[in-house]
């Protein structure tokens, strides 16, 4: 991590637990069909895609096993197929704004390392930006414990 001029910036995580203990058991049913897709972030979009042409389009349950949010997390992005999943959507989203959150402020070549279905994570917002190249950045790695078949990891 660079740190950058910004000392406020927190890393914020939330237990999965926390999370689903809130839902109710209908909710918790419901987020585990595959009934949820992300639409492509507008930032990642090529000409004429509106979001439902890139590579995350496969239906996918949200919560698999008894605790475990196995998702991405945009709330702009993250859609539920019909009335029922959008309804199960809006109650996870309720759930975690509502469970605790762990803030981290991370110093210089600090290195937080957590398990991505286990917790979900996020920043609170930047309050000095300066785009001169010295400004927070933050590099991410994916590591699986099995070879993808012949899927691009991305």
């Amino acid at each position: 991590l660079r740190r950058g001029y910004d000392s406020q910036v927190a890393t914020t995580i939330v237990d999965n637990r926390d999370v689903v203990a809130q839902l109710s058991t209908e909710t918790r049913r419901v987020l585990q069909l595959p009934l949820f897709y992300v639409e492509t972030p507008e930032w990642l979009r090529q000409d004429n895609d509106n979001g439902t042409k890139g590579e995350f389009q496969e239906l996918m349950p949200l919560l698999v096993g008894s605790d475990s949010v196995a998702m991405q997390v945009d709330w702009n992005c993250l859609k539920g197929i019909d009335v029922e999943a959008n309804a199960a959507l809006q109650e996870l989203h309720r759930a975690v704004q509502r469970s605790p959150k762990q803030e981290i402020h991370l110093g210089e070549g600090d290195v937080l390392v957590f398990h991505n279905q286990r917790a979900l994570h996020g920043r609170s917002q930047y309050h000095d930006v300066r785009y001169d190249g010295f400004d927070r950045a933050l590099m991410r790695g994916y590591f699986r414990s099995r070879q993808a078949g012949e899927g691009r990891i991305i």
